[in-house]
């Protein structure tokens, strides 16, 4: 399945919840209730009242949902089923779940769904962003894929039955021979007639090419980041004795604003997941997540984005869950995710996060007391 994929916090219509009723995530958490916020591509030109954020918030009921302004709501195979109280019963696609945090650590969730409930708006009205779509894990890519997949079995095989007669071969040498394989598997894919209309559509190329690349790592990656692995050994254990040395080290000695403090266990929560992701596509995304949960913690969300966020602010949290998340292994991961991964731009959400999480494990970071340098 072809998953939609978007920051909420950048989202119009939660920002505006967040700015004009402040009160609903509270009260959303203390209720075990549902906040429903509609894809930024779907929202109409325009501000929304504060009025409007009662019937996208769900609280549960002896039957299904009720909305907080008395709308009955039910959920039922990935869709909002609009009941009594609303003029058109129909049915919304759920496009993702997230789940938030208020101030008192209580848990609510999210669902993303693709389009306001009011249909008085016509398609000129409607926001033109742009729709994002990835695949997240390699469930994702065998959904997409479907019987296509057992066709690039046998070059994966092939790859990891020649791979160890190749392995004393250097870095350059595996690159070159894993970005090979992609290639024979995509032109291989693009011979079927019915995937080559397909793929005429811009977004279906986007998805095959990211379902060819997270198939064959998921494939080949044991031999793969075994290899990586070895390769940097050295560096990741001098990081490592690094960072055992400042175990004891606490938020306020690094500089850690406590905006940004909250959501730290979450992130750290999410940053333990590094290892069983097996394409650099999934370890990025792994990577993003865990810098969307450091920004979940901080008030000034007008304007939120990875962007904005201060670097400083952004390295000195990263620093932190590097140095307290046990993962003994980071210098085969950056390797490994700016090495293998094939679809790249410099200016994308995922590069970003990768720069910075790199940035934070080449900075040479002593401290001596209360003195920090970087």
């Amino acid at each position: 399945m072809a998953v939609y994929d978007e920051n909420i916090l950048k989202n119009p219509f939660y920002q505006a919840l967040e700015k004009h009723r402040p009160d609903l995530c509270s009260r959303v958490a203390e209720l075990h209730g549902i906040i429903l916020v509609p894809c930024c591509g779907s929202l109409p030109a325009g501000s929304f009242t504060a009025s409007q954020f009662d019937g996208y918030v769900l609280q549960p009921a002896e039957q299904g949902y009720q909305t907080l302004d008395g709308k009955e709501v039910s959920i039922d195979n990935n869709q909002v089923r609009l009941g009594e109280g609303f003029p058109n019963p129909t049915s919304v696609p759920i496009l993702f779940e997230e789940t938030f945090y208020n101030e008192k650590e209580q848990a609510y969730s999210i669902l993303c769904i693709t389009r306001p409930f009011d249909a008085d708006h016509s398609p000129e009205e409607l926001s033109t962003v742009s729709v994002p779509y990835c695949l997240k894990n390699i469930e994702d890519v065998r959904e997409f894929l479907g019987r296509h997949a057992v066709k690039l079995d046998k070059f994966v095989a092939a790859f990891c039955h020649s791979f160890k007669e190749q392995e004393r071969k250097g870095l350059r040498h595996q690159i070159d021979s894993v970005n090979t394989l992609y290639t024979k598997c995509l032109q291989l894919l693009l011979r079927d007639s019915r995937l080559k209309i397909l793929a005429r559509q811009e977004i279906q190329m986007t998805l095959l090419k990211q379902a060819v690349e997270m198939y064959i790592h998921h494939g080949i990656h044991d031999l793969l980041f075994s290899y990586v692995g070895s390769l940097e050994a050295s560096r990741d254990a001098a990081f490592n004795k690094t960072t055992r040395s400042l175990q004891d080290l606490q938020q306020k000695e690094l500089g850690v604003k406590s905006e940004f403090s909250i959501n730290i266990p979450r992130a750290k929560r999410e940053l333990s997941q590094l290892n069983s992701c097996t394409s650099p596509q999934q370890k990025l995304l792994c990577i993003r997540k865990v810098v969307l949960t450091i920004m979940q913690s901080t008030r000034h969300r007008d304007a939120v984005s990875i962007e904005a966020m201060c670097a400083d602010d952004l390295l000195l949290v990263i620093l932190y869950l590097l140095i307290k998340t046990e993962i003994p292994n980071w210098m085969a991961n950056l390797s490994y995710i700016k090495n293998f991964r094939f679809r790249k731009s410099s200016k994308d959400e995922l590069s970003y996060c990768l720069t910075s999480f790199e940035a934070a494990v080449d900075s040479p970071c002593y401290i001596r007391g209360s003195v920090r340098i970087f």
